[in-house]
């Protein structure tokens, strides 16, 4: 293995770069393919592998490995996956690329080991699931995503 390892979940959030210029057949195995790749790098990485940064003073952990990530980190892919194939009947380029940017914050929530890197991750997961909830393109959808927002900002959550 290299020195510099990155987060799981970049592999996702990289990853949706691609989506909303794929047709939908290419997009459908896309989808399939990222939650692969990330599955096939996290079993890659070993326990007790760490990554760190400094930023303005701060050392961040990116990645911090330990046998409880690796559970989780394999959850989650595997439900990406899942939610994608279930997903297959919709095309909806929107709704993909923002599925695919909440599943690889979520996956790099579960690999940051700091509070700082939790934080952002976490921060790119809830505003992430308010579009994810406004993709339905609904008036429903639409005041759900509105009073989740809100009682984000109310709670603290997104700043």
């Amino acid at each position: 293995m290299s020195d510099f390892l990155v987060n799981p979940g970049l592999i996702f959030i990289f990853g949706a770069i691609l989506v909303p210029i794929l047709a939908k057949p290419w997009r459908r195995t896309y989808l399939l393919i990222v939650p692969i790749l990330a599955l096939f790098y996290i079993s890659q990485l070993e326990v007790g592998s760490l990554t760190e940064a400094s930023y303005l003073g701060y050392n961040l952990i990116l990645l911090n490995v330990d046998r409880l990530n690796l559970v989780w980190g394999y959850i989650f892919c595997l439900a990406a996956l899942i939610s994608f194939i279930f997903s297959f009947h919709q095309d909806d380029r929107f709704q993909d690329t923002v599925a695919i940017l909440y599943a690889g914050s979520a996956v790099g929530a579960v690999f940051g080991g700091d509070l700082i890197t939790l934080f952002i991750f976490w921060e790119f997961t809830a505003i992430s699931s308010v579009f994810l909830i406004l993709a339905g393109r609904t008036e429903r959808a639409y005041l759900a995503g509105m009073r989740y927002l809100i009682i984000q900002i109310g709670s603290g959550v997104i700043l």
